[in-house]
């Protein structure tokens, strides 16, 4: 595991967010006074990593005065990038996040490797690193008044953390496929072995088999030579199938053409008495062929008459038109002279009294005449 970047936030000494880059540092010495924070920032990284430090409860880790904090560790191993972000939360019911991904170079972003509950994501990077919280401090990492403590471990607890570094525990898990391996074959064997077993048993029995074979055969050759014959008879009886078939449907032809025959003959009947009905008629007509040329010759008579008569009337109509034609002008001649002479009659009523007054118009005329001679 090769450090590229640590960031964290309000964890212990560092409220402020911080980031320390390690990229392109081969060996580093953190050196500063008691208190600096030096231990700080190892302790952000297995806190990190594995959710442990040195203090015993996560919210001890929290800046004073604070109630989260945050701590973001990049790392690189066998090639890849991965990154692991911690978050805690304080309080009655405090929570803890885990987040964990892996850089993916061709698209330039972060693929989360995030299982469902920080449990899972915990093993999740314990089998990346192949390395717990107890074996990083007893082998790269020497806490703080704590170098000791390998040597005073027991001896079975310094084999798990010798085998935990050496990466021994491969042994142990290639043991467990090797047992595995082993029962499968174990298994596999029981099972041929059965198998030939049976066999065997099988084979012991040929001779019963090959009997039962031959009778097999001769039962087979019988029910062949039935097999043709009912073969045969199947084919005889399609054909006669076949034959009685085409019969069926020809006799539906024949009741379809004497179904349309007897309606055609129906037809024929019913055209016959109808053109009897009508010789019936017309021999009764020729019957009285001297009544009807009687009645013709006094039909002509009577259509001549009847058009004399037409001539008459419409002689009639236009002397009636005529008629009224004149009658309407006499009233509007009657009415215009009663006019005129109520014009007249006026205008004498109003020349009378002129008329009266001529005589002594008259007297005056000759006075006057007779004064101018004198």
């Amino acid at each position: 595991m090769i450090p590229v970047e640590l960031r964290l936030q309000n964890f212990m000494a560092y409220k402020a967010p911080q980031t320390l880059s390690f990229a392109n540092i081969h060996l580093a010495c953190l050196t500063g006074e008691n208190g600096a924070g030096k231990s700080t920032l190892l302790d952000a990284i297995t806190w990190a990593l594995w959710g442990k430090a040195r203090t015993r409860l996560d919210d001890d880790l929290i800046h004073l005065g604070e109630s989260e904090m945050e701590v973001a560790f990049t790392f690189a191993l066998g090639g890849s990038t991965y990154r692991v972000l911690r978050r805690r939360i304080a309080g009655k019911r405090g929570r803890s996040e885990l987040h964990f991904h892996a850089f993916l170079p061709d698209a330039n972003d972060w693929r989360t490797l995030t299982e469902g509950g920080i449990r899972q994501t915990q093993d999740k990077i314990n089998r990346l690193l192949r390395l717990d919280y107890d074996t990083f401090i007893n082998s790269a990492f020497l806490l703080q008044g704590r170098a000791d403590e390998f040597t005073n471990k027991r001896p079975a607890e310094r084999k798990q953390i010798l085998g935990d570094i050496l990466g021994l525990g491969i042994y142990d898990e290639y043991e467990e496929r090797a047992a595995e391996k082993t029962r499968l074959l174990g298994q596999e064997i029981r099972i041929l072995e059965a198998q030939i077993e049976q066999m065997e048993r099988e084979m012991a029995r040929e001779a019963d088999y090959r009997a039962e074979w031959e009778d097999a055969q001769r039962r087979a050759d019988a029910l062949r030579q039935d097999l043709r014959a009912a073969e045969a008879a199947l084919a005889d009886l399609r054909q006669r199938h076949k034959e009685l078939d085409i019969k069926h449907r020809q006799l539906q032809d024949l009741q379809t053409r004497l179904q349309q025959a007897q309606t055609d003959l129906n037809d024929l009947t019913a055209a016959v008495e109808q053109i009897q009905k009508r010789i019936r008629h017309f021999q009764a007509i020729i019957a009285r062929a001297d009544d009807i040329e009687a009645g013709y010759a006094n039909l002509q008579r009577a259509q001549a008459e009847q058009e004399d008569w037409n001539r008459r009337l419409a002689q009639s109509a236009a002397l009636r038109d005529e008629r009224h034609r004149l009658e309407t002008a006499i009233q509007r001649a009657r009415a215009a002279l009663q006019a005129d002479l109520k014009v007249k009659q006026a205008r004498l009523k109003e020349l009378q009294p002129k008329v009266e007054g001529i005589p002594k118009f008259q007297a005056n005329v000759a006075r006057l005449q007779a004064e101018q001679t004198r």
